[in-house]
């Protein structure tokens, strides 16, 4: 094996300086750009999008009220001043969420393996019963000509939340607990999105991902595809129909 030399060594170290400035200048970029609130930007360029923002619900906050967490409404406030772009669901061997810009400009021969190829509503919903029950709203949107995703994680209560619930049960296993079974059953009312009374989305079949061990329930993905192609379906809509389901369920 051939050894660097120092001035190798010095050129990658400067290479990887300048790797981690630009994503900074990016972070600060999108930081600037969006509304006060406690974001994270994390820069990972991938399927199309540049790097996400995220909003988490502080589970671990000893001032829970002091803490400004995510809402509904929030999400309604955020998906309307950054509009989604168009998403793609495919398989090919595995399954992901892209931008449609992103499948657009990749050549044909990247795609003739492809297993599916699916338009869907530019938003999706994923449920986690991971220590803390919580569900995390999606949607790819251009910020000062970045595409990037934003990202709102609300906590999920365990009785009625307008989404569905988590059927987990467990075994005894070597003195401790392992899951035996998971699976997350959505809300009937989520069915269908509305815009007002005006039906534009439909529910697919959830997405289980596998969790490489038995030890913590599985994750889960809701997406949506569209009922009219004169309409597209927004997070927005989806907050304020999950906002009417829990209105009836209170009421």
């Amino acid at each position: 094996m051939t050894r660097k030399t120092a001035a190798e060594k010095l050129a990658e170290f400067d290479a990887q300086q300048a790797k981690a400035r630009r994503a900074l200048e990016t972070q600060c970029e999108i930081e600037g750009a969006l509304p006060v609130r406690p974001w994270r930007v994390y820069v990972h360029p991938l399927y199309g999008v540049e790097a996400s923002a995220d909003w988490t619900h502080n589970f671990y906050s000893y001032r829970q009220k002091d803490v400004r967490q995510p809402t509904w409404d929030d999400v309604i406030e955020l998906a309307e001043m950054f509009p989604p772009e168009p998403m793609v669901l495919v398989k090919n061997g595995c399954t992901s969420f892209r931008t449609r810009a992103h499948v657009d400009a990749l050549p044909e021969k990247k795609k003739e393996r492809w297993e599916q190829e699916l338009d869907i509503a530019p938003f999706r919903l994923k449920l986690s019963a991971f220590q803390n029950q919580s569900v995390t709203v999606t949607w790819p949107t251009f910020l000062r000509d970045r595409m990037i995703q934003i990202r709102l994680t609300l906590a999920l209560g365990w009785q009625d939340n307008g989404i569905g619930r988590f059927d987990i049960r467990w075994k005894n296993y070597m003195g401790g607990k392992r899951v035996d079974y998971c699976q997350f059953l959505a809300d009937p009312n989520l069915t269908t999105v509305f815009r007002g009374d005006e039906p534009v989305a439909q529910l697919e079949r959830p997405i289980k991902w596998g969790t490489g061990s038995d030890d913590v329930p599985n994750d889960f993905t809701l997406y949506f595809v569209h009922l009219r192609p004169d309409m597209t379906a927004t997070a927005a809509d989806l907050a304020r129909t999950i906002q009417k389901n829990l209105a009836k369920k209170e009421g």
